[in-house]
């Protein structure tokens, strides 16, 4: 595809190759139902490692309920943090934190990304045993709901249906089956050149709607109307222009309205400008986490979502734009073989056939 595909990558993260933004999230559930959860992830933060928890890199708050260990490449096992001497305190450590629940009801009230830009976001996370002779089931999900649509700059549906809105940000094998290679490629170069663009115009109605709102609080404001009049227009002669990223808005309104106006006032009031159209942006940080979640049921896996399954650990790639179009549900379910119920059917069976030949 065109390399112009970065560009509703950026849309949605920021800060892409951030390393403190990449997260690895282990959940653990237990037979009987306990349950632990564990993120993992590589720090330089001699402060941190150290024990200043200002510094936490962690996307939860380290309270009590979760013990930090810091991984020792030398011994190859776990030291309590904080650390008491860095060896080295140029290098980066592996840093571990984990949080054991009594229930996976008890995870599911308690857990929190409380300390990142989710903090407003909740999983939904749900277990069921089920006891069926042979074998107990047991079942796992966890819901990510939708991110309201009303708080996106433009909503999805202006440019891509329901179903390439699902193929895009979440994935759906099914959606290409039966197509070769090449109508693979067309077909979602199409909707990357649709989300490329809803990405563009949502970049230009943030900024937009600063300017708008800038000069609609002045005294000796004219140009509310024509703005507003002349928006979609001035989308549609700048977008194969610019990205609407790196460039702010003012030469393209000067050139539409045949004046040097906007330049002038942005140059006059750009520390102002700047700092609306960093608030407005702000909504951007939700998309700088990404987490690579794994999962461990007990038991043998029998079903699940999870794009990849090795050795029974499921694994998803988790990140707020896959659930911008719809709720991203991960979900699994395992069994595991009743042993004492086969001994116990074998021994039925052999007394019953005793009885019979007596």
């Amino acid at each position: 595809m065109k390399n112009s595909i970065f560009i509703i990558n950026l849309f949605l993260v920021l800060l892409l190759c951030s390393c403190d933004k990449h997260y690895e999230m282990l959940t653990r559930i237990n037979p009987d139902g306990s349950c632990f959860r564990q993120f993992r992830l590589t720090t330089k933060d001699s402060a941190f490692l150290a024990g200043d928890t200002a510094r936490n890199p962690f996307p939860v708050r380290l309270d009590d309920g979760w013990q930090v260990s810091v991984y020792d490449s030398v011994s190859g096992g776990l030291q309590p943090w904080p650390l008491q001497h860095l060896k080295n305190p140029a290098a980066a450590s592996a840093v571990v934190a984990t949080c054991h629940y009594a229930s996976v009801e008890e995870m599911n009230r308690n857990f929190r990304f409380d300390h990142s830009s989710w903090k407003n976001i909740k999983p939904e996370i749900t277990w069921n045993k089920s006891f069926r002779w042979f074998y107990t089931y047991y079942t796992f999900s966890e819901k990510y709901t939708r991110y309201p649509s009303q708080d996106l700059p433009v909503p999805l549906g202006e440019y891509l249906t329901p179903e390439e809105q699902i193929l895009w940000f979440q994935g759906d094998p099914a959606a290409c089956q039966g197509m070769n290679g090449y109508e693979m490629y067309e077909y979602l170069e199409q909707i990357q050149e649709k989300a490329e663009t809803w990405g563009k115009k949502s970049l230009f109605v943030m900024q937009y709607s600063v300017i708008q709102d800038f000069l609609a609080s002045r005294p000796d404001n004219l140009w509310s109307g024509r703005l507003s009049q002349a928006q979609d227009s001035i989308f549609i002669l700048n977008k194969d222009k610019s990205d609407f990223w790196s460039d702010n808005l003012a030469p393209f309104l000067d050139q539409y309205f045949r004046t040097g106006y906007f330049s002038e006032e942005y140059r006059k009031n750009q520390r102002v400008l700047d700092s609306l159209s960093d608030a407005e942006s702000a909504v951007f940080e939700l998309f700088e986490p990404h987490i690579k979640y794994e999962l461990v049921m007990p038991g043998k896996v029998v079903s699940t979502n999870a794009p990849h399954c090795e050795n029974d650990k499921l694994t998803w790639q988790l990140n707020a734009y896959r659930f911008l179009p719809a709720d991203y549900i991960l979900t699994a379910e395992s069994r595991r073989l009743n042993l004492w119920a086969v001994i116990l059917t074998l021994l039925l069976l052999g007394g019953i056939t005793y009885i019979f030949r007596r």
